[in-house]
């Protein structure tokens, strides 16, 4: 190998630091009644949020007339402040009455009183494509844009200066002809730092800079797939030791395949997908470099959500097509071999992404 490997496991991405211009349409459920009214609530639009959210509607007064257009009805959604109301006091229509994040809901009259004080119901929306889908380090969700802006963008707020060393952009639709930019600063402008990032199968950019406010640019007026997808998205920092392993580390595949067997004892198999395995056997770490590594393997295990977080390994740092998401070991033991001197073997399991 040439190029010590480089693990990027310190993300400082979370779903609530980042804002895009643009959000693929979620899911609407229908809405759920809890009342005596015989009016049915319609539920219309598009939503464009870029989180899950659950609305409520509910009837909060009837002193006017308990008909559709006399009664008025409040609404908030499950990110409104606690015992607070996004609106109050707002007359039923048939006609479409506008909430936020390009929902909409009317009524339909029934037999009988429309409305009953206290009449609610409950619809929920599901961002599919949130922003926050690029930072689960999920393969199989994925932010999705509503359409190519000019730029398309991804902001980003840490919350205070941080020292940002790699930024990782994973399964992604950009084509070869798109630009695509970093930029960074003291301000939510960005305007004190500016990187173009070369486009590959991963973009990997290795920079040294601290700010707080990050954004990244994309124009790709001909993508034809009409939108930018991001399926991971990486903003942090890397662990380079001072030695590589031994030269020979293993690659291995692992066919995931499925079998079936008839009664007759007819077997067919099904392949699904197929997993890379990475060993590296490190016979000479000094002390130093073996407390980096134990750091950031015991790092990745999380003792109050218990998840064990996932990495990128980037064997030849140079080269683009050797980045990978791999899963962490669940062992890791090392030996003590002379002084100072500690011998570890390491196996890291490839992320898969159904085909």
């Amino acid at each position: 190998m040439y190029g010590n490997i480089r693990y990027l496991y310190d993300q400082k991405l979370t779903a609530s630091m980042l804002t895009a211009n643009s959000y693929a349409n979620g899911v609407v459920t229908g809405a759920q009644k809890d009342g005596t009214g015989s009016a049915t609530l319609v539920v219309a639009g598009v939503f464009s949020g870029s989180d899950d959210l659950v609305y409520t509607i509910v009837i909060d007064s009837v002193s006017a007339g308990a008909e559709i257009g006399s009664a008025t009805f409040a609404w908030k959604t499950s990110d409104t402040t606690p015992g607070a109301w996004e609106a109050t006091g707002v007359a039923t229509d048939t006609d479409l009455i506008s909430l936020n994040n390009g929902m909409y809901v009317a009524w339909e009259a029934g037999a009988g009183d429309d409305f009953a004080y206290g009449d609610s119901w409950v619809f929920a929306v599901f961002a599919t494509h949130s922003i926050g889908k690029a930072v689960d380090w999920d393969r199989h969700t994925t932010y999705r844009s509503a359409a190519l802006e000019s730029p398309n963008t991804v902001s980003i707020d840490l919350g205070s200066a941080e020292t940002i060393t790699a930024c990782v952009i994973a399964d992604h639709n950009m084509t070869d002809a798109a630009t695509v930019t970093l930029k960074a600063g003291t301000t939510s402008a960005c305007s004190n730092y500016s990187q173009a990032l070369t486009v590959a199968e991963t973009i990997i950019e290795y920079l040294n800079q601290e700010y707080r406010y990050w954004k990244l640019e994309i124009t790709d007026a001909a993508n034809p797939d009409s939108y930018i997808e991001i399926g991971t998205l990486y903003l942090g920092g890397y662990m380079e030791l001072d030695v590589n392993p031994e030269w020979g580390a293993t690659h291995g595949n692992r066919n995931i395949v499925q079998s079936a067997e008839s009664q007759t004892g007819i077997r067919r198999r099904y392949w699904h997908s197929r997993q890379a395995s990475f060993e590296y056997n490190y016979p000479w770490l000094e002390a130093a470099d073996l407390a980096l590594l134990l750091d950031m393997l015991d790092g990745l295990y999380d003792e109050e959500t218990h998840q064990v977080a996932r990495l990128f390994l980037h064997e030849f740092y140079e080269e683009s097509d050797r980045i990978y998401m791999v899963e962490a070991p669940d062992e890791y033991p090392y030996q003590f071999v002379v002084y100072n001197i500690y011998a570890l073997n390491l196996t890291f399991t490839g992320v898969v992404k159904a085909i």
